[in-house]
């Protein structure tokens, strides 16, 4: 078959036999002309460019190692997996042999995950904080341009419970946050990036000043509590039930919140916060957490727990700005505030990942470039909702020019906020 053995010889042939090859082809006889012509011009591509050519193939021959690879590292560690519950010792050193051994054969990322659960086996399984901080490090190693650097939060968690080390924690926890701040602003997710970065201010306050949570607590604080436990759900689920003798014997750390849920808000309120005191001594996690699960069809331990929590630590709820209690009302606001030539009450207008953005603009601006911001606008129409989204048309003019744009508004506990424009 000519063109099998075209296959070949492009796919295993030196330019000497590329050249016979195409030779041969010229003294074939049968070949449809349009197969024919085909098969000269790969030749052709090949013997022009020999190094192309080359690349090609080492690229198919790594390709094809990677998967065998990855088919051997998945029986392997299917193999060592059966150890887990019965010799947890021999799991987690023959685990962590083969990760070692199959670093060089295999993409980061693709061994990134294993040692990060391998590091949580060890830290809470094992209680080898040691160990796991040397999982975590070639976690964050095989990975070190990640924006949200779980490696990293996760050497921090186990330098501020296991080793008592607030200094090392905070200055893990200033790398994570120096990351998101040099995140461009037009990359992926930037509420994600804002609202992580809250989490870590609240948390560096807590560790460097002893300044525990209090305050309101809203829409894009809820948001960060469910980012948290998607961020912590490579932990392995704590097996219910959680009686007090299982309680007392978990090791402090955030991560044993993702652990507990959903049944950590099953149990009586006074277990309930003295779980959340031991786990998340700064509150902020806490607050955001009952904020978020009491916004739904709460049980009576939940709410009475979150009730007693926001008492004690002087959270709020936000109530509702009469202000912005419609995207007109909200929008007819920000106009006002650019006439009046006010940075600050038209950041108001936003939503926080908003304010962190256009912030430093508008505070750059005289008042005089602020009113020609809100003068350039000169149409606005609302659109189609969806949930506590409403989307809205304005239309600016610059110059003699008209151009349309879209925005959205988000329903913050009642208040209308700017979310996007």
């Amino acid at each position: 078959n000519p063109a099998q053995a075209a296959d070949v010889l492009l796919a295993l042939g030196e330019p000497a036999e590329l050249r016979a090859g195409r030779a041969a082809l010229e003294r074939a006889k049968g070949l449809p002309p349009a197969q024919l012509a085909l098969l000269q011009k790969r030749f052709d591509e090949g013997l022009a460019d020999p190094a192309k050519l080359a690349a090609q193939r080492d690229q198919r021959e790594r390709a094809q190692a990677g998967d065998a690879a990855l088919r051997a590292f998945g029986e392997e560690k299917s193999r060592i997996g059966t150890l887990r519950e019965s010799e947890p010792k021999r799991y987690a050193a023959e685990l962590r042999a083969l990760l070692a051994r199959y670093e060089t054969r295999l993409s980061p990322g693709t061994l990134q995950r294993d040692y990060l659960e391998l590091g949580s086996f060890l830290r809470f399984r094992l209680r080898d904080p040691d160990a796991a901080l040397a999982a975590f490090e070639n976690a964050r190693r095989l990975d070190p341009d990640r924006t949200v650097d779980l490696a990293a939060l996760s050497i921090a968690d186990t330098q501020r419970f296991d080793k008592k080390d607030a200094r090392a924690a905070a200055a893990s926890y200033r790398a994570v946050l120096e990351r998101l701040h040099a995140t461009p602003l037009g990359a992926p997710d930037p509420r994600l990036a804002a609202a992580l970065r809250r989490w870590l201010g609240h948390e560096l306050a807590f560790l460097e000043h002893g300044r525990r949570f209090s305050g309101a607590i809203g829409s894009a604080d809820m948001e960060l509590a469910q980012l948290w436990l998607m961020i912590a759900s490579l932990q392995q689920p704590l097996r219910a039930p959680l009686d007090d003798r299982t309680l007392d014997a978990l090791s402090p750390s955030q991560f044993q919140i993702a652990r507990a849920l959903p049944t950590l808000f099953e149990l009586p309120p006074p277990q309930m916060l003295a779980f959340f005191a031991k786990h998340d001594p700064a509150g902020y996690l806490t607050a955001s957490l009952l904020a978020a699960a009491t916004a739904r069809d709460a049980s009576p331990f939940l709410k009475a727990a979150a009730e007693t929590f926001f008492h004690e630590r002087g959270v709020r709820r936000p109530s509702a700005d009469p202000r912005y209690a419609s995207p007109e009302k909200t929008w007819s606001a920000f106009l006002g505030a650019a006439k009046n030539g006010s940075a600050a009450a038209m950041l108001d207008c936003f939503t926080v990942e908003m304010q962190e953005k256009l912030g430093p603009l508008f505070r750059k601006m005289s008042r005089e470039e602020l009113r020609s911001v809100g003068d350039s606008f000169v149409g606005f129409a609302l659109g189609e909702s969806y949930g506590e989204f409403r989307e809205a048309t304005v239309v600016r003019r610059q110059n003699e020019r008209r151009m349309g744009g879209m925005m959205t508004f988000v329903n913050e506990g009642g208040s209308w906020k700017i979310a996007s424009m």
